[in-house]
């Protein structure tokens, strides 16, 4: 069965996660710049197992509003779309990922130096993102 694959985006970085095979479990996978995305997604899609769909933040302010974040994420769904064509491309609101992200980081019980590591928090947080996803499925 193809893996669903979660991203999170981010001006700087792109937080990436992956179920495995039986889109049982979702666990991060890396942080990447936006340049270089684009090579681990190829690769992704084209080993097997493949890719089922992506699951990407949709970042709605507080009040549920779209605002300058969601024109950035709107704008990367348009290149994954054309990109990967035939992979269907799911959003999920993304409010609170960061904060859970950084909670579910403190219980692990990593140190100060590896907790502030602000590209383990991008990829747990688009783990999160794709377990929510799987959830309301």
């Amino acid at each position: 069965m193809p893996r669903l694959i979660g991203l999170d985006f981010g001006e700087k970085r792109i937080g990436v996660a992956m179920t495995d095979p039986l889109q049982l479990i979702a666990q991060p996978h890396g942080t990447y710049h936006q340049t270089e995305l684009w090579s681990v997604l190829t690769k992704m899609v084209n080993e097997p197992p493949g890719v089922e769909a992506f699951v990407v933040g949709w970042p709605l302010q507080e009040d549920g509003s779209e605002g300058a974040s969601t024109l950035r994420v709107a704008t990367f769904i348009e290149q994954l779309s054309e990109k990967f064509a035939d992979i269907p491309i799911h959003k999920i609101d993304e409010r609170y990922t960061s904060e859970m992200a950084l909670e579910s980081i403190r219980a692990s019980g990593l140190r100060m130096k590896a907790r502030r590591e602000k590209s383990r928090v991008d990829r747990t947080a688009a783990a999160i993102l794709l377990r929510d996803f799987m959830e309301l499925r």
